[in-house]
């Protein structure tokens, strides 16, 4: 860890080190190769010494997948009675009696029989997690719990087990096993998911190809979205302030000029065609016009947010540039834009060139009102320009000095140049 990294840092790593690590092996559907490579991998972790148990497994009857469980120790399952009937359940109290280096847990939705500690088997690892066990478990896209309604749109199949996204999110290590929709519906065919009996079906309901396309692509997002939190945190952690353009965020400035609304609306387009998190921003301004530019700027914010913008923020005024790079840093977003006219406009471009190479600058398009100054309502009292701020005391004073400084040079030649020669002399300095 770096040097710099805080103290609520520092507890949050020395916590995690006494947890047990979660692997989740995450897919679109059934039939992707979960078990198998969870399976496969922990025969690859035995023969490298770590002491590997089997918790719970669901080889579904297939024959490649049963092949994998080879030499590895087996939990017998815990024999639980409801309503009459005896139910198989994974063995909590035993597994952690074990005490081994990773225990392997199927079937992560899964609802534990009625009586049992916990109702869902996530709760089971939880457990295990805090006594330090490392866990190797499985879960398909559908089973997500903010995905639950748009997936059973999708495909038409109600899923009633769920897995909170937070207890998901906070996996420590996410492998993506995916197939194409014809490699997946080939192994369907071919007997290698469901038995001859079940295939029709599945073909006529949850196998369909457009929703074995669909799960495909939110399976693909989701993983990209936990990465790209990974990223960010590993970010943090480690106190890394330059940009890493792994998701080209945008941040959009703007300018509290009455085409404010044309920028933001330009920068949640081209957020939503790079699929990529955008944040909006203002820098105070404390000349003249500054109330009307702050009324601007706050209905851009607003505009902002409601277009869905992951975060908006007002920046003190003072330097414009280091507040800007600062934020686009901090935050991580590659991409810095504004308008096409104005000041800012003309600036940030050498700004970037100057002070910040890691990042690109995007002018977007306005309205062709959003040139002109900042209208003010006339209902209401024009603010009076402060001639006391600290930027018009040094300008005064620069003038000032240059004005005594050439009075100075041309003391000596009085009358010896033409006055209109002078003037244009001090229109030069000017």
């Amino acid at each position: 860890m770096q040097a710099n990294t805080t103290a609520q840092q520092w507890l949050q790593h020395a916590q995690a080190e006494q947890r047990g690590k979660l692997r989740i092996y995450f897919g679109a559907v059934a039939g992707v190769g979960k078990t198998y490579r969870m399976l496969k991998e922990a025969q690859q972790a035995q023969a490298a010494g770590k002491r590997v148990l089997i918790g719970w497994v669901e080889t579904h009857q297939r024959a490649d997948t049963a092949a994998q469980l080879g030499d590895l120790p087996r939990l017998p399952p815990r024999a639980c009675e409801y309503q009459g009937r005896l139910f198989d359940e994974f063995d909590l109290d035993a597994a952690i009696a074990a005490q081994p280096e990773v225990v392997i847990v199927d079937e992560l939705a899964h609802s534990n029989v009625h009586g049992s500690r916990h109702p869902k088997r996530w709760q089971d690892i939880e457990e295990l997690l805090q006594h330090g066990i490392d866990v190797w478990t499985a879960l398909n896209v559908q089973h997500l719990e903010s995905l639950n309604d748009v997936i059973g749109t999708i495909t038409g199949v109600n899923i009633a087990e769920t897995v909170p996204d937070a207890f998901f999110s906070a996996a420590d290590e996410l492998v993506l096993v995916d197939v194409t929709a014809n490699e997946l519906l080939h192994r369907l065919q071919s007997g290698k998911i469901y038995g001859a009996h079940k295939i029709k079906q599945a073909q006529q309901h949850f196998f369909r190809p457009g929703n074995l396309l669909s799960l495909r692509e939110i399976a693909l997002r989701k993983t990209a979205e936990i990465l790209e939190t990974d990223v960010k945190h590993y970010r943090q952690l480690h106190a890394i302030d330059t940009v890493w353009a792994t998701d080209a965020g945008l941040l959009c400035c703007i300018t509290g000029r009455s085409g404010d609304g044309d920028l933001v609306r330009g920068a949640a387009r081209l957020a939503a065609q790079w699929h990529c998190d955008w944040h909006v921003v203002w820098v105070e301004n404390s000349g003249l016009h500054a109330h009307a530019q702050q009324q601007h700027a706050q209905a851009a914010l607003k505009l902002a947010d409601s277009l869905g913008a992951q975060h908006t923020a007002v920046l003190s005024s003072g330097k414009q540039a280091e507040h800007l790079i600062a934020y686009a840093r901090r935050h991580n977003l590659a991409r810095v834009a504004t308008g096409k006219h104005g000041y800012l406009a003309w600036r940030l471009p050498s700004w970037l060139r100057r002070h910040a190479p890691d990042l690109d600058c995007v002018l977007l398009s306005q309205a062709r009102h959003s040139a002109q100054a900042p209208s003010i309502d006339s209902n209401k009292p024009t603010p009076h320009p402060n001639w006391l701020q600290r930027d018009h005391l040094k300008g005064m004073a620069l003038m000032l000095a240059a004005a005594l400084a050439l009075t100075t040079l041309l003391w000596p030649f009085t009358g010896r140049f033409d006055n209109s020669n002078v003037v244009m002399l001090y229109l030069l300095l000017v």
